[in-house]
């Protein structure tokens, strides 16, 4: 198998080199930039709004975090430092809350590519960075894939002797 040295330096970043302020701004830009163009820079606004104020009470480092709409479509997120004394693991939850909060929010707006667009918009290294703070894209785009699915057509049946459970088609 050929082992593309590029893919494999970037998989290996330190997330110490990196601070909390400069990824968690990427993914909010990148959040709103996927909004905007799978509905509108006003829907992307007020959907920005309420993940903030919403989120603000399970993790207080959520306010130092301030988004501005400069113009239509354009936005500008401001930042304290005092977000990168944050454990990465932690800010890691908050931003899987943050993208789950916009892919409800959007609801069926979001698409089966959310989440495809959203890494293309992020980019190859900010996802290796991301997925190290614990964020798992894999696990999102699963979860869209089950809400997907009819519950009269599937059920869930578990496996009793290695505790898994999987979807059966009736």
């Amino acid at each position: 198998m050929y082992n593309n040295p590029e893919v494999e330096e970037k998989k290996s970043v330190d997330m110490n080199d990196f601070k909390n302020t400069y990824i968690t701004e990427k993914i909010i830009l990148s959040l709103i930039n996927v909004t905007k163009n799978k509905t509108s820079s006003e829907y992307a606004w007020t959907v920005v709004k309420a993940v903030l104020k919403n989120l603000t009470s399970q993790f207080d480092f959520i306010n130092f975090i301030n988004i501005r709409r400069i113009d239509n479509g354009v936005f500008e997120v401001i930042i304290d430092d005092n977000l990168n004394n944050v454990d990465h693991k932690l800010l890691g939850k908050a931003i899987q809350n943050i993208i789950d909060f916009f892919k409800k929010r959007m609801g069926e707006r979001a698409g089966f590519y959310f989440i495809k667009d959203l890494k293309n918009d992020l980019g190859e290294e900010n996802c290796v960075l991301i997925k190290k703070m614990g964020v798992d894209f894999r696990l999102t785009d699963l979860q869209n894939e089950i809400s997907t699915i009819s519950s009269t057509d599937y059920k869930i049946k578990d496996d009793v002797n290695s505790n898994i459970a999987f979807i059966e088609k009736n």
